[in-house]
């Protein structure tokens, strides 16, 4: 957490006709690559609801530009979040290995909400265990493996054995939690 000041002082604060705090808060926190890309496409499915909602439709061919939703604050909050997390990714990859990821992010049909979370947790230690250097040459495997779970071996064993496991206990699937899955004490961000 860090407080940075808005340049707002009491004669500005009356000239605008505002009262507002002298400094912002701004929030910040580590997050792996591989749970930051599930959120991007979970977002991108959330924004594809609330244009469904917004608009009572089933469908969406020219929906994002109906004047219910082109101007909706929710669905722009979102994508300047969105945003900044694309802008960080271009820096750090090449341009076709970018491209290629942004096709894997704005792909159709994805339907992550039928991903197990405990392939994502995997994922994650997967990628923690890594040096630097092994994270940056294998994100774009790991980005292709959750665009395209549903292809994917190890994530169909997962998602089997944690709903075998979720009806054995008589629980959600997402309150199983894989036993070797075990985050590092120390973590090289």
């Amino acid at each position: 957490m860090e407080l940075v000041e808005n340049h707002m002082d009491e004669d500005k604060m009356k000239r605008h006709g505002v009262i507002t705090p002298k400094s912002n808060v701004y929030y910040s926190c580590n997050c792996f690559y591989p749970e930051i890309f599930f959120i991007m496409i979970a977002l991108n499915e959330l924004i594809k609801l609330r244009i469904m909602d917004l608009t009572k439709t089933k469908y969406l061919y020219r929906e994002a530009m109906d004047r219910k939703v082109i101007w909706d604050e929710t669905i722009a909050i979102l994508r300047l979040f969105q945003a900044e997390f694309v802008k960080c990714i271009k820096e750090t990859f090449s341009a076709p290995v970018f491209s290629r990821w942004m096709n894997l992010l704005n792909a159709d049909y994805i339907h992550i909400q039928e991903i197990a979370g405990q392939y994502i947790d995997l994922l994650n230690i997967k990628y923690i265990n890594m040096t630097r250097e092994k994270r940056l040459k294998n994100l774009s495997t790991i980005v292709r493996r959750i665009a395209e779970f549903r292809y994917d071996n190890e994530h169909n064993e997962i998602k089997e054995v944690v709903i075998e496991v979720a009806k054995e206990y008589n629980c959600e699937p997402g309150a199983i939690r894989l036993q070797e899955v075990e985050h590092p004490e120390n973590i090289e961000w």
